[in-house]
């Protein structure tokens, strides 16, 4: 079938579908598989003129020249904030776009670079936009170690908490060229303070998920050739073995969560204390705001601190293709090779597969502060690219609530589904491993239907395709809505089509899976 025929299939009703336009603006969701096969359609034809408008709508972009953090709000203009944190806005009649060119390929796909000439930074389109828009009050992330209760933390206290880790890293890397930084923590909230304190300082980094051998451990840091080296107490020894197995790097080793150097085990390598190093950075920030007659910060408003935390450290502006982290494959077909993803390109791709696949963007976010919210549960860590595209970077940039689920998701077997009813979790991504752990209990559906589900409307797999036998959709309580299966590969802009997110015709059941073989 040719795309022009596909774009205009006819759907399921027998009614030949509507055309999905690009003005939609990023809350456009692809709510059935005609108007994803036109939007992808459009996209093969007209790539920049599909994702120029989109990212316009999508991030906010540096103007240079007037020192603001734009984006374009439809029947608005370009509005944002101007560097000191004041509300900033273009004449309507501005033709000032952010880039020279919204695609650039100078020989073939490989070489293509997207939003030439635009300016923007990861840290202030996930944090700084939503605190300076009242919101900081809201969870941004819910974490669920294993063995302990949960703890939240919020948008203002994650943006607080990652500046002063930023001060922290400015300070180690000051006359350090091309730096580079390797996070290796447990998936929890100080692993996303750090990597948020890495990207607003727009210092490329490397997350490694724990559990990665010293070996593999030493080959990254060398590869990288990192230059900072984060971790905790719990994986301090894996730390110090790789760094000392290391032929190339010689990084500073941090711990975030000890107090003094010596209040872990003693290392022949200097370990930094970054509770220190986050203290002296606390101080740091009340001498800024005692030069601007504050003396206490914990009343600001929220566009108020953020003004204050820029005095400590700003949100860094650097080229849409600039790199913003490293991530490794797997090496299941050979030497894992680490792939760089970059500021602009990959937050664009994540808006795009939140919104058309999942159904989840600032739009809607927005919509629903009045009545149930999104949550999201993906089962990853910072070092798979799932937990850093979705857990993290989707759920900061459409401000939805998502759960940072440390240790097995299955250990027990229904400790994901507990934490689905327990945080009313709407969205869940995965991959197919999960499903297979969940094939080998010999009565699933007995020991899920203990936990209400109802609350999940999507479930997302990816990795491999999921047949439709292992499901049976057999849901014991009624809801409003069933959710799919989609699978896919997280995409960005570094491909010249929309991402094309394949849905699988099965249903999964709300309030239990009914897993068979």
């Amino acid at each position: 079938m040719s795309k022009k025929k596909r774009a205009r299939r006819v759907g399921t009703a027998g009614r030949l579908a509507q055309p999905v336009a690009v003005e939609q603006g990023p809350a456009a969701r692809a709510a059935s598989a005609d108007e994803y096969e036109q939007l992808h359609a459009l996209c093969n034809a007209h790539a920049p003129d599909f994702w120029g408008p989109f990212a316009a709508r999508s991030l906010y972009w540096f103007h240079e020249a007037r020192r603001e953090w734009l984006r374009r709000e439809p029947g608005i203009g370009w509005c944002g904030w101007s560097a000191d944190g004041s509300p900033a806005e273009l004449d309507p009649s501005s033709s000032w776009t952010p880039w020279h060119n919204v695609l650039h390929m100078s020989d073939g796909p490989h070489t293509a670079r997207w939003f030439v000439g635009a300016s923007l930074n990861a840290a202030f389109n996930e944090c700084d936009a939503a605190v300076l828009s009242g919101c900081g009050h809201e969870t941004a992330f819910i974490c669920e170690p294993p063995g302990s209760s949960h703890t939240t933390i919020t948008r203002r206290q994650l943006l607080m908490r990652s500046v002063l880790a930023a001060h922290a890293l400015q300070r180690l890397v000051d006359g350090v060229n091309a730096p580079r930084i390797a996070i290796h923590l447990p998936n929890g909230e100080d692993a996303v303070v750090w990597i948020q304190a890495a990207k607003r300082l727009a210092i490329p980094y490397v997350a490694i998920a724990a559990g990665t051998s010293t070996a593999s451990l030493a080959q990254r840091l060398d590869d990288v050739g990192a230059s900072i080296f984060i971790t905790n107490s719990a994986l301090l020894r894996d730390a110090v073995e790789s760094t000392a197995a290391a032929a190339l790097a010689s990084p500073t080793l941090i711990n975030v969560d000890a107090d003094d150097p010596h209040s872990s085990e003693s290392t022949a390598l200097d370990v930094l204390a970054g509770t220190a190093l986050m203290a002296s950075a606390h101080e740091a920030l009340h001498e800024a705001a005692a030069k601007c007659g504050i003396s206490d910060i914990e009343p600001l408003s929220d566009p108020a601190l953020v003004r204050v935390l820029w005095l400590l450290v700003p949100p860094k502006p650097v080229e849409s293709s600039h790199p913003l982290f490293i991530l490794y494959t797997s090496g299941s077909t050979g030497k894992p090779k680490g792939i760089v993803h970059t500021h602009g390109g990959f937050q664009i791709g994540i808006c795009a597969t939140s919104s058309i696949a999942l159904g989840i963007s600032q739009h809607s976010s927005a919509s629903r502060r009045n009545g149930p919210r999104d949550v999201l549960l993906v089962v990853a860590t910072p070092g798979w690219i799932t937990g850093q595209a979705y857990m993290i970077s989707a759920a900061l940039l459409t401000q939805t609530p998502s759960v940072l689920l440390d240790g097995s998701p299955v250990s027990p077997l229904d400790r994901f589904a507990a934490i689905i009813a327990r945080h009313r979790v709407s969205v869940l991504k995965a991959g197919s491993t999960f499903l297979r752990m969940l094939m080998t209990h010999s009565e699933p559906q007995r020991m899920l239907a203990r936990h209400d589900m109802t609350s999940l409307r999507i479930g997302t797999f990816c990795a491999e395709p999921v047949r439709r036998r292992p499901f049976l959709a057999r849901p014991s309580r009624s809801a409003p809505t069933r959710p799919r299966c989609c699978m896919g590969p997280p995409v960005s802009p570094g491909q010249c089509h929309c991402p094309r997110v394949r849905h699988a015709s099965l249903d999964i059941g709300i309030h239990q899976f009914v897993l068979g073989y």
